[in-house]
């Protein structure tokens, strides 16, 4: 039965992607939300690629491309998108993922990935997408409080091999995930209104998207590569 749901779902995600209206709209009394070319969406992954580095860059370059199944903030019209990444510790997190909430903004015709922003997001048997709480969320969200009920059976690793070819040991709370041997198994999530609300009120505002930002931004190691490819293009 749980099969039959999910491929009911993707066939249903496939026909809401004819509609080009994004679930959340913007809040045109904001200055903040009218400047941002903020484009929010639920994608599922048709590559990532390592790009040429830039030689001013210090962070690896990607080229992405991703099938749009859910719009969910700002507009973009086509069914599939192409945006460029910036990672300062490698491969992009996302890209380990089919399905992904991810975040990007436009520039001078092109799209880039707000930096290190994504959630990795998943079908329920609501025919909703949820996502899961991760313990790296630290003070950017409260737990979830709503037990999800995923189509397919979600389980994520305990342990990871990292950039460096160390082992790493991942830490899962309870009551939000069940541990299976070496896997763990998410019983609580967010929906993807939640995911949005929570980078709206956190690292986006911050960055300026949804107010005034913080002016230390331009000394920020985690800054968005948008800031630096704008600052490039001012001075050129």
């Amino acid at each position: 039965m749980k099969l039959l749901i999910f491929f009911l779902f993707l066939f249903l995600a496939g026909c809401k992607s004819d509609d080009k209206t994004p679930w959340i709209p913007k809040d045109e009394t904001s200055e903040a939300e009218k400047k941002n070319t903020l484009f929010v969406f639920v994608g599922k992954k048709i590559f990532v690629e390592q790009a040429p580095q830039d030689s001013n860059s210090m962070d690896a370059q990607f080229k992405a491309k991703y099938k749009i199944l859910e719009r969910i903030y700002g507009t973009f019209q086509n069914d599939t998108i192409e945006f460029e990444v910036y990672d300062h510790y490698g491969i992009p997190g996302f890209s380990h993922y089919d399905n992904v909430l991810l975040f990007v903004s436009e520039f001078k015709g092109k799209y880039y990935h707000e930096k290190y922003q994504y959630f990795d997001v998943y079908p329920t048997e609501e025919g909703k997408w949820a996502g899961v709480y991760h313990d790296f969320m630290g003070n950017d969200a409260l737990p979830p409080t709503k037990q999800i009920s995923f189509v397919k059976d979600v389980y994520l690793p305990r342990t990871i091999i990292n950039n460096d070819g160390e082992l790493v040991h991942l830490k899962y709370s309870a009551p939000y995930y069940k541990i299976v041997g070496n896997s763990a198994h998410p019983l609580y999530g967010y929906s993807v209104e939640e995911l949005f609300e929570i980078k709206k009120n956190g690292v986006l505002k911050w960055r300026g998207l949804f107010g005034k930002g913080n002016e230390n931004w331009a000394d920020s190691t985690i800054k968005t590569e948008m800031v630096e490819i704008k600052k490039d293009s001012v001075s050129s």
